[in-house]
């Protein structure tokens, strides 16, 4: 006896290590964390009854009833533990998207004859009773409860061994050593019933679960209670690769940089997690299973886990949150206005590829907010997810067989009321996907850094055109070449532009540098070196994009540009009377610092009239000519000539 209550007691200690362990760790979320806890608990109940059934075998036997409820209350919970491995194993496969109601049926009729059996012990004495002697005795069914252990020791045991891909190799090795152990302590028990350390064993296989499976760490973000992204993930391809479906619920804050770099690092950790409660308790109140994550930058997702036929649970969470929080949040008595767009994806019935729906997820807010809840069906390119897919591949394959296109677009002189100048324009065109916008392939190739070699490829391009006769046949002052800001980091720009202005006999005022705002604020000491020392060996330059941004007067004024190209955006914003008088001053303020102007995006003739009588310089935009190709561009010019 004083051995069983060695190992009892063992077995104690280290199950409410893991039990302290797990609230100091906050596993509260996930249906993971929920059945680890169901095993922790279901353990520690059997482990005290053992003990309490052992103390009254020996100091107490004449208090039968307790007796009987003691050894029930061990023999029910001892056999509910291995069921729950089960229940952990497919989770952790998310096996558990797939169940139906037969494998139910299958699944739970074995234990729940088993806890009617023991239950019914005090009157037939199927599993057990006690002699005339008061001795515990084993009844003649008492086999069956190790039957009906070996059915879900090997149940478990298949699910982790067909569908092993699922899983890690750590977590692999680690539940196969956890159930062989119990296996082991099982049948040791079994044979020597003198040497009773079932639940010794089973407390050393859950401390090595929460070890080496649950990895809490790496599962949950342990200030916000939530699932991090990498289970995220790993549940979504888990759920793909089992051709499975699932519904989902993504919680994305627009404004997420904004407040961050507004608030302190506490108060946007405390407005966090008020979110994250926020979507916890909102989840708990339709009581079906959810599982809520953390997918960091301000995004959240819910993914529900069963199918409910009655009403669309999905559709009214997403209601709820996106009215929940169009309110403010206090933190510190400071109200807090989010801008939350939340999105309802169907997997695989919207995205069904994990890949595509990464992309998608990150590039959620770039679809502005709405204050409307979203469907993925309704604002999903697949064609745009495949090109991002391949970019780098379709961007490789332009450079290495020179299928970029350089474009030409006409610039209109208000002043002598001819064509005198043009930008260039990049274009590509795949066999695949057909004409893929530059936003796509130059963001990608600013990325993988094939933008140096993207830049080069242009302005050879350029330089080669206006080596030739024909374009000196043009008349055509000079061509404007863009610069990306990845381009214009460069310390040793120089070097890289005007080689290849002497290799074609170009003279550097021919040539005309454009470079985005955006730009200029990025890398402002690199940029005002590189503009003075181009600009001394002859170069001119643009400012392109102005008005897209908070555009910067002191740092334009003291940047030798030549021309200011003002942006469609704020072009077309002159019909607003308020935003008339912002253009007309900004006309004169960039005509007082003695720069020439260039109105991009004008599309119509009122546009036209507009900005020539507001003496503007020059004039770009559909309304004269799109971008063209170099031959039609040259019979463009020739014609309006």
């Amino acid at each position: 006896m004083e051995q069983v209550l060695y190992f009892d007691y063992c077995a104690l200690l280290i199950l409410l290590v893991i039990l302290i362990s797990i609230y100091v760790k906050n596993m509260n979320t996930g249906s993971l964390n929920k059945y680890f806890k169901l095993i922790l608990l279901c353990l520690l109940f059997t482990s005290f009854s053992d003990v309490f059934a052992v103390e009254y075998d020996r100091r107490l036997m004449s208090h039968v009833v307790e007796r009987y409820i003691f050894h029930m209350l061990y023999l029910i919970c001892h056999c509910f533990s291995v069921p729950l491995y089960a229940k952990y194993a497919l989770r952790l496969s998310n096996l558990d998207q797939g169940i139906t109601r037969k494998f139910n049926l299958i699944f739970y009729t074995p234990i729940v004859i088993l806890s009617i059996l023991i239950l019914t012990s005090p009157l037939n004495h199927y599993m057990f009773y006690f002699n005339e002697a008061g001795i515990y005795t084993r009844g003649k069914l008492f086999p069956v409860m190790y039957v009906v252990t070996g059915f879900y020791v090997v149940m478990g045991l298949g699910f982790l061994i067909r569908y092993r891909t699922l899983l890690d190799e750590v977590r692999y090795i680690s539940l196969m050593m956890a159930l062989s152990t119990i296996i082991a302590a099982t049948v040791i028990q079994f044979l020597l019933k003198g040497i009773l350390i079932e639940m010794f064993a089973n407390s050393i296989s859950l401390l090595f679960v929460f070890l080496m499976v649950q990895r809490t760490e790496e599962i949950n973000d342990v200030d916000l209670g939530l699932l991090k992204k990498k289970v995220f993930f790993h549940d979504i391809s888990n759920i793909q690769s089992l051709e499975n479906d699932c519904e989902l619920v993504i919680v994305s804050t627009t404004n997420f940089k904004k407040l961050r770099n507004t608030l302190s690092y506490s108060s946007m950790g405390e407005l966090l997690k008020c979110m994250s409660s926020t979507i916890l308790t909102e989840c708990h109140k339709f009581r079906i299973r959810m599982e809520q994550y953390y997918l960091e930058e301000g995004k959240f997702a819910v993914l529900i886990r069963e199918k409910v036929d009655k009403k669309d649970y999905l559709e009214e969470l997403a209601l709820h949150l996106n009215s929940i929080f169009k309110n403010d949040i206090i933190i510190n008595d400071m109200p807090i206005s989010i801008l939350c767009s939340v999105c309802v994806i169907k997997f695989p019935e919207d995205i069904d590829d994990v890949a595509y729906l990464t992309r998608f997820i990150d590039d959620l807010n770039s679809y502005g907010y709405k204050g409307k809840v979203v469907h993925a069906s309704d604002i999903y390119s697949k064609n745009k997810y495949d090109i991002m897919s391949n970019i780098d591949i379709i961007l490789e394959d332009a450079l290495k067989n020179r299928k970029l296109m350089v474009y030409y677009q006409p610039i209109y002189d208000t002043k002598s009321e001819k064509y005198r100048s043009a930008e260039a324009l990049l274009r590509l065109k795949d066999e695949r996907f057909g004409f893929i916008p530059p936003d796509v392939f130059i963001a990608a190739a600013e990325k993988s850094g094939a933008i140096h070699r993207v830049g080069s490829y242009v302005l050879e391009e350029v330089c080669k055109f206006m080596s030739e006769d024909e374009f000196k046949d043009l008349g055509l002052d000079y061509i404007e070449v863009n610069l990306s800001a990845v381009e214009c980091m460069q310390s040793n720009l120089i070097t890289k532009v005007l080689p290849v202005l002497d290799q074609y006999h170009v003279e550097a005022d021919k040539v005309n540098l454009e470079i985005t705002e955006t730009a200029v604020g990025d890398m402002e000491s690199v940029i005002e070196k590189n503009v003075d020392e181009l600009n001394d060996s002859g170069i001119k330059f643009s400012l392109d994009d102005y008005g897209t941004g908070y555009s910067n007067i002191t740092r334009i004024a003291k940047l030798p540009f030549s021309l200011i190209k003002i942006d469609k955006s704020l072009t077309t914003s002159v019909f607003n009377p308020n935003m008339r008088i912002v253009v007309e001053n900004t006309v004169h303020m960039i005509k007082d610092l003695d720069m020439k102007i260039v109105v991009e995006g004008v599309e119509t003739e009122e546009l036209a009239k507009y900005f020539t009588n507001l003496k503007c310089d020059y004039i770009q935009g559909f309304y004269y000519c799109k971008p063209l190709p170099k031959d039609e561009f040259i019979k463009f010019i020739k014609d309006a000539a």
